[in-house]
């Protein structure tokens, strides 16, 4: 007997496998389809399961049955807005906030409130004792860090660093990336840079030159590529 989160696709395998046998699948005592060699069937619906197995000499046997069932579903939550304060209108095991679809780093971002710093479209993902998940409609928040406020070198946020890949750009504009090497050789150049893939490149030391998207320089970052962390 299982019990799964509601939506989740689980295995379901019948033992042994035998040569020549054949297998069909039940649900509440209805086939589930015309029998065959596949010992196995996923299933993400609650119910009572069992096969029915058929020899090489046409002689018939039903298993056990299994008893498939679903923990209690985790409410939505609710973003309550106060900005620059996100909260949530619930308690929950567990929270996780985004940021334009990237997961935010930090103790902070894994709170039922989350105190933002720039625009961006924002979400939460909760889950429940059962780990369970569910996910906050999304926000978009404009105004709050573009506006007439200056733009420079401490409100550009980059992490992680040091990276073994990806390295995400926390900006209040969009900005473009120029990647160069510790001898001074341009690598690559990114425009309206979100993050950067350092995957492919050899383990030492980067320097990422950050300009805003009229080529003004903001800032200049150094990041460690090292692929054993």
């Amino acid at each position: 007997d299982v019990q799964q989160c509601e939506g989740v696709s689980i295995v379901l395998y019948c033992t042994p496998a035998l040569a020549g046998h054949k297998y069909e699948w039940y649900k509440e005592s209805i086939s589930m389809g015309l029998p065959t060699t596949d010992v196995k069937t996923p299933v993400s619906t609650p119910g009572l399961y069992s096969v029915t197995v058929t020899d090489i000499y046409t002689c018939v046997r039903t298993t056990n049955t299994a008893a498939i069932s679903n923990y209690p579903a985790v409410e939505k939550p609710t973003i309550l807005r106060m900005d620059p304060v996100l909260k949530l209108n619930k308690k929950y095991a567990h929270y996780q906030w985004y940021r334009n679809n990237v997961r935010l780093a930090g103790s902070s971002a894994a709170l039922s409130s989350y105190t933002m710093t720039f625009d961006g479209t924002y979400f939460c993902e909760v889950s429940d004792i059962n780990g369970c998940l569910n996910y906050s409609d999304t926000v978009e928040v404009k105004g709050l860090s573009i506006g007439n406020q200056q733009v420079n070198s401490q409100s550009i946020r980059i992490y992680p660093n040091p990276s073994k890949d990806i390295v995400y750009i926390e900006a209040p504009v969009k900005v473009n990336i120029m990647v160069i090497d510790i001898v001074g050789k341009l690598i690559f150049k990114k425009e309206e840079a979100q993050s950067i893939d350092l995957g492919a490149y050899a383990d030492g030391t980067y320097m990422l030159r950050i300009f805003d998207t009229k080529g003004n320089l903001i800032s200049v970052e150094k990041i460690n590529k090292i692929t054993a962390q």
